[in-house]
């Protein structure tokens, strides 16, 4: 990793990196080993956000789904409250 950093010039912030392995039965792997970059040993997690997709370890994409449709309801809750008092005429729309 060091190496293509140098090449591309880049550098990673290691305190936002995270580690995740995927698969079953990681239990046992997860204890045993450790991922570090740039002499600090990287934080493991059950779960990464990438790009706006939430992943976890056996890639079934709950958390993804039960926090889109949260912010689904959030959304739809704002827009019930902010207009409760329309009536049908006041909604019409010209195109």
């Amino acid at each position: 990793m060091k190496q293509w950093m140098d090449v591309w010039l880049l550098r990673f912030n290691v305190a936002k990196c995270n580690c995740v392995s995927y698969g079953k039965n990681l239990d046992n792997v997860n204890h045993i080993i450790q991922y570090q970059m740039k002499h600090c040993i990287l934080h493991k997690t059950d779960t990464v956000k990438d790009l706006g997709i939430i992943f976890d370890t056996q890639l079934k994409f709950v958390d993804h789904i039960n926090t889109t449709i949260s912010k689904a309801y959030q959304r739809l809750g704002i827009i019930k409250r902010n207009f409760i008092y329309l009536t049908h005429t006041q909604f019409s729309f010209t195109v």
